[in-house]
């Protein structure tokens, strides 16, 4: 199960996030997964925007946290290049990283 959100702010700002339940299968049997993010973005000049995001994987009292930001490139209406730096804050969460990525919007059929 998924719950997304997202809210225009003004100024130019939105802030969105989500909230996942999975039901998953490990070595001890099937167990809940919980996912939750926040994001907060801030149109730069046309085309540019920034974002400064928060995601984890809860379990009970234990968060694998990671704050990251990135920029990102608008390439036309369809598609978007982007480029983030982050560092895990808590759990087992990758301690830092850095990330590239180019997204496509498919259009129906």
């Amino acid at each position: 199960m998924k719950l997304t959100w997202a809210r225009d702010l003004p100024s130019g700002f939105g802030l969105s996030g989500n909230v996942n339940a999975t039901s998953v299968t490990g070595e001890l049997g099937r167990a809940w997964e919980r996912e939750v993010s926040a994001s907060l973005s801030h149109e730069l000049t046309e085309g540019w925007g920034a974002y400064w995001e928060g995601y984890g994987t809860v379990d009970g009292n234990h968060c694998d946290c990671t704050l990251n930001t990135g920029i990102s490139r608008a390439i036309g209406v369809n598609s978007q290049f982007d480029v983030e730096v982050g560092r895990g804050v808590g759990g087992d969460a990758q301690d830092w990283f850095v990330g590239v990525g180019f997204a496509v919007r498919r259009l129906g059929r």
